[in-house]
């Protein structure tokens, strides 16, 4: 499970935060009766992701069902919390779910890019989010499993997949990613990469930068050190993360940044970081895409 680290800032402005001015469009809205829970594809604190087959004008396609988790079972799994504060991270999944949708709704249609089939917004209980359903899963994992399997990864695939990244991430026009990693890109039985996880995107201003304004758990392994330090997201930022993710790529994922280098966590990355280091240049890395 990936670290993260909630970094406390306060800004003026709040207008790039909540993306309450995007404006949902309700021809992604779908009648629950039609979406059939089969089983659980990936879980987490608050939330979960769930493998589900959706009737769709008379036909039925296999799709990813992300939705949080109920309140009753955010006060059983949270019992030393209050109600209130229960209520209150309840309410928070449900609007970073929200934003989720606005924000894949804003991006539209690319090969690279996880397709939204659409979403329930009209129910408390069956509120969710419906996406293309992706055979093999997450790169990070997939990788990991072939690695485990001894099987062979060529440099040309490895660059290929690089190459599907980048592009899934340049359409995503003036949207601050913030959490750009391989578990976070997903694989199609043809082998096409798809950019998913938008639950930490938000829309930059002009200037193409984007500021925190709340207290929110941001990945550190991959988060650049400026926008740990002050909640300064940018395409510099989401540059770093990218250079995160390729090291990901041609390590196979066999482990997370900084494991060895940094066994503390957060202090020890950012002290690693501001020294000058960086992270060591895979060996399988082609030279002409790594530049030390």
């Amino acid at each position: 499970m990936e670290e993260s680290s909630s970094v406390p800032l306060m800004y003026a402005n709040s207008i790039y935060e909540h993306l309450d001015y995007l404006v949902y469009d309700e021809k992604y809205e779908l009648d629950p009766a039609n979406i059939k829970l089969l089983q659980t594809l990936g879980s987490g604190h608050f939330g979960d992701v769930y493998l589900g087959i959706l009737n769709l004008n008379g036909a039925k396609i296999p799709v990813a069902v992300k939705k949080t988790k109920q309140l009753a079972t955010i006060q059983q799994t949270e019992g030393n919390r209050s109600p209130e504060e229960c209520n209150k991270i309840w309410q928070m999944e449900r609007d970073s779910l929200r934003d989720e949708l606005k924000i894949m709704a804003h991006i539209g249609a690319h090969a690279n890019v996880v397709r939204l089939i659409g979403a329930v917004t009209t129910s408390k209980d069956d509120y969710c989010l419906v996406t293309e359903y992706c055979e093999y899963g997450s790169l990070d994992t997939f990788l990991q499993n072939k690695m485990d399997l001894g099987l062979f990864m060529n440099e040309i695939v490895t660059e290929d997949n690089a190459g599907y990244v980048i592009r899934g991430r340049e359409c995503v026009y003036k949207v601050v990613h913030r959490d750009v990693a391989l578990r976070n890109v997903l694989l199609k039985s043809d082998y096409t990469l798809k950019v998913a996880d938008f639950g930490l995107s938000r829309l930059a201003s002009d200037d193409g930068c984007y500021f925190q304004l709340r207290n929110v758990a941001v990945p550190i392994r991959s988060t650049a050190p400026e926008a740990m330090k002050v909640g300064r997201f940018s395409e510099h930022s989401e540059c770093w993360a990218y250079g995160v993710a390729l090291w990901e790529l041609f390590t196979f994922s066999k482990k997370q940044p900084y494991t060895e280098e940094c066994p503390e966590g957060y202090n020890d990355i950012m002290a690693f970081l501001t020294a000058g280091n960086r992270l060591t240049v895979p060996s399988t890395a082609p030279k002409p895409m790594y530049v030390e």
